[in-house]
């Protein structure tokens, strides 16, 4: 009986992996290795935000996780959507599958950004200088050009 459920427990494996959905890893780091890049800024904060579109999966329920040859290495999401992903050259090389509970064209990445200032009484023209310079900064880096009004 033992051995039945153990080969009953093997051959239905597959079938609830097969649920999930299958990304690249590859390409999940073109995104978030952009962002990773883009920090530093001292007034300027940058962030991936992940959504589901998915009726069947919330964004809370977002479920990601990397089939590395090292083991699974499984990537949390917050219900707000914000998650570390591990950007790693040894992954890169590896290319593995990583695995989400989000079908295909339902998951969504956002890039946010924003620009947070010292609480104070006053506002500085000075403070405001810094901060643009700090955005510029930022995004120079990665190549992007920004123009501030």
């Amino acid at each position: 009986m033992r051995k039945l459920l153990a080969v009953t427990l093997c051959a239905l494996a597959p079938l609830a992996l097969g649920a999930d959905r299958v990304i690249p890893y590859e390409d999940m780091h073109g995104v978030f290795a952009r962002v990773a890049e883009a920090t530093g800024g001292k007034y300027f904060k940058i962030a991936t935000v992940m959504k589901s579109k998915d009726p069947a999966v919330a964004t809370a329920d977002i479920k990601l996780l990397i089939r590395s040859k090292g083991g699974d290495i499984p990537v949390p999401v917050t219900a707000e959507g914000a998650t570390a992903f591990p950007v790693r050259d040894d992954l890169l090389k590896e290319n593995p599958d990583v695995l989400t509970n989000v079908g295909e064209g339902h998951l969504e990445v956002r890039i946010a950004m924003s620009v947070e200032a010292p609480p104070e009484q006053r506002f500085r023209y000075g403070l405001m200088v810094a901060m643009q310079d700090d955005v510029k900064g930022v995004l120079a880096r990665q190549g992007f050009m920004a123009r501030m009004m």
